[in-house]
């Protein structure tokens, strides 16, 4: 096999691990996207020494808070995307069991600690899920966004330029420990709207998602990203020139900053 081939056989699998990754953000409502260093700093500061009862991790996306998670005896991280749970699993610790399964369908009635990076239509129906499912001792922590209608018993705002926000949670559970079935919390505050489903397309979730510029899957860095990768071989150039892009992707990144800037701007 030359070199041209095995370029094409290597820009043809990247092509469909993009797709795959595509399809199925489009489909969960939300890419996987890696939290930062500051991120993890601040989520490793709100893990709990001691948690009675499971430990789970709802999106986890390429693993890349897996690591600060080996503390624990076992943990079940949850990511339905085929590529991206493979790479989650490659990069799990011992303890980390990765599930390709949809954590909605999952009951947490055993949880502990539940940890997550998701986006704010999930959140919102997680509030729900939490409040029937949760004891009232376990830990929530979430990244970047929060629980409707929850007051945190802790945030942290990053010294970042997007001012990220880590959220940590207890008590907000609906069930006292060791009682069984469902129990609606009282006289917490309702969540507008009706959230959406897993397998809906939340256009409004994907465009607050990906106005970032280190979401891959569906923005146009990844696009300029595999138009630039494609220019080092020959053939590669030759398939990279019929993308009508091309020009523009050096911009692309910057882009992305300026309008994210923007977007979290507006969101405070």
């Amino acid at each position: 096999m030359n070199s041209d081939s095995t370029a094409l056989l290597f820009l043809l699998l990247l092509l469909a691990a993009v797709l795959s990754i595509a399809w199925y953000s489009l489909r969960l409502g939300i890419s996987p996207m890696p939290s930062s260093r500051k991120a993890k700093d601040a989520i490793a500061g709100f893990l709990p020494e001691h948690v009675e009862g499971e430990v789970y991790e709802l999106g986890a996306g390429w693993g890349s808070l897996l690591g600060l998670l080996d503390r624990y005896p076992k943990v079940l991280a949850f990511e339905l995307s085929p590529v991206v749970s493979l790479i989650a699993r490659l990069r799990a610790p011992k303890n980390v069991v990765v599930l390709r399964e949809d954590f909605f369908q999952h009951d947490l009635s055993d949880a502990g600690l539940v940890v997550c990076y998701l986006y704010p239509g999930a959140m919102a129906r997680l509030k729900e899920k939490f409040e029937k499912e949760l004891t009232k001792g376990c830990y929530v922590i979430s990244n970047t966004f929060a629980v409707p209608g929850w007051e945190p018993v802790k945030v942290i705002m990053l010294d970042d330029w997007y001012r990220t926000k880590v959220y940590l949670y207890q008590g907000w559970g609906g069930r006292d420990k060791g009682t069984q079935g469902t129990q609606e919390t009282q006289g917490t505050q309702g969540t507008e709207g009706t959230p959406p489903g897993t397998g809906d397309i939340d256009l409004k979730g994907i465009i607050q998602y990906h106005l970032c510029p280190s979401a891959c899957p569906l923005s146009l860095v990844s696009l300029a990203s595999l138009v630039s990768l494609a220019s080092l071989c020959p053939l590669g150039r030759s398939l990279a020139s019929l993308c009508p892009l091309r020009p523009f992707c050096p911009l692309f990144p910057l882009f992305h900053v300026v309008v994210h800037r923007i977007h979290v701007v507006e969101r405070l």
